[in-house]
């Protein structure tokens, strides 16, 4: 079967400039500059980075299997979307990579050959991750890899485990479903899900895995974050609004607008090191909606504002909230790819968004619907 069955994104990147040619340029130079020194790591990690204003700029999603202590020890691969961050992570971590910019300094170079086939491009900058990928485990004698599943480079990773007969072991950071293609041709040896359904879940998506070692760690434990029960307060409530990829923001626009007219407080969290969208950074005028830095973790931000419904149309994290007894609410957003939320009656679905503060306070302020709640806890998280 041909390598490009297996990559799943093969859009055009809109965002490149000379400029941004010549960063990640520098970037790899960065990553071959530790060629100079050889050692041998028995182990290497992906992790994702965030753009972060203290020293602690490893992404919650990668502190299950992360700690900094460690890290002289281990080969380590860095996901992060900043320039300025990535230079500020090479001076405080040792040994690192800064995976993503050989993508970009090869497909940035086919570029300049005038290749506008941007679906081959796609697929020969992968290929040429993975060239890069083996050598670097090649130089330090890799035997284990540890990595979240992050599907927009985790195959490349799994692709050379394989290869090279490296041990995997890999720590879910999202939900399951049927359109991630990298966990379908290539499988971690070891993985950590969250519970017993995401261990169902995982088998009846990619049935290969049923000859792996799957491990249950509780949610709470793999990101060490206790448990808390939100509140209302001053008779009003505080909803999250998350921000996510390839939605009708003009559509989210106007649930904000109709919510925004109750007795709530609402909170707009962007995608991690992004910037809000231009439509919705036009609300943050209204007194009662807030915006929440892209770079605060999404379980902090719901502890520290006292949150006690979550709105986003596929985010894995209306399956999160569930475990604190927050409200799931799934809108229509003009991309919603998670029916699987509604058939399986994991979440609050609201279609429409005509009158959707009124229906939101009283589906609120429902006991039946804090009954509804609890089943969805047990459901996902205590069976």
């Amino acid at each position: 079967m041909k390598n490009e069955v297996y990559f799943e994104n093969y859009n055009k990147i809109n965002d490149f400039s000379f400029v941004f040619f010549l960063k990640n340029i520098f970037l790899v130079f960065l990553s071959f500059f530790n060629l100079i020194f050889f050692r041998k790591f028995d182990k290497a990690i992906y992790f994702i980075a965030v753009n972060n204003y203290n020293k602690n700029l490893i992404d919650s999603r990668s502190k299950a299997y992360v700690k900094e202590s460690d890290l002289v020890n281990s080969l380590n691969f860095i996901r992060c979307n900043n320039f300025l961050t990535c230079l500020k992570i090479f001076f405080i971590y040792p040994n690192v990579i800064f995976i993503q910019s050989f993508y970009y300094f090869y497909y940035y170079l086919c570029l300049l050959k005038n290749n506008k086939n941007y679906k081959l491009l796609s697929i020969n900058s992968e290929r040429f991750q993975q060239k890069i990928i083996i050598l670097f485990f090649k130089r330090y004698r890799i035997n284990n890899f540890v990595s979240i599943d992050d599907y927009r480079i985790v195959y490349n990773f799994l692709y050379v485990c394989k290869k090279l007969k490296v041990n995997s072991v890999g720590y879910m950071h999202g939900r399951f479903s049927r359109f991630q293609n990298t966990l379908k041709y290539f499988q971690f040896d070891k993985y950590y899900v969250w519970s017993n359904f995401f261990k169902k879940s995982l088998i009846n998506f990619f049935p290969k895995y049923k000859n792996k070692e799957i491990i249950v760690e509780k949610f709470s434990k793999v990101y060490s974050f206790p448990f808390f029960r939100p509140h209302l307060k001053n008779n009003k409530y505080n909803v999250l609004f998350i921000l996510e990829k390839n939605i009708d923001y003009d559509l989210i626009k106007k649930y904000l607008l109709s919510l925004s007219k109750k007795k709530v407080v609402i909170f707009i969290k962007p995608r991690i090191n992004e910037e809000i969208n231009s439509a919705i950074k036009d609300l943050l005028s209204i007194k009662n909606i807030k915006l929440i830095k892209s770079s605060n973790s999404f379980l902090n931000t719901l502890k520290n504002n006292n949150i006690m419904a979550v709105i986003g149309s596929n985010s894995t994290a209306l399956l999160e909230c569930s475990y604190f007894n927050i409200y799931p609410i799934m809108i229509k957003s003009g991309n919603n790819y998670s029916r699987d939320f509604i058939s399986n009656k994991l979440v609050f679905y609201f279609p429409k968004h005509k009158n959707f503060g009124d229906h939101f306070i009283k589906f609120i302020q429902s006991f039946k619907n804090k009954k509804r709640l609890n089943n969805i806890r047990k459901k996902i998280w205590l069976n």
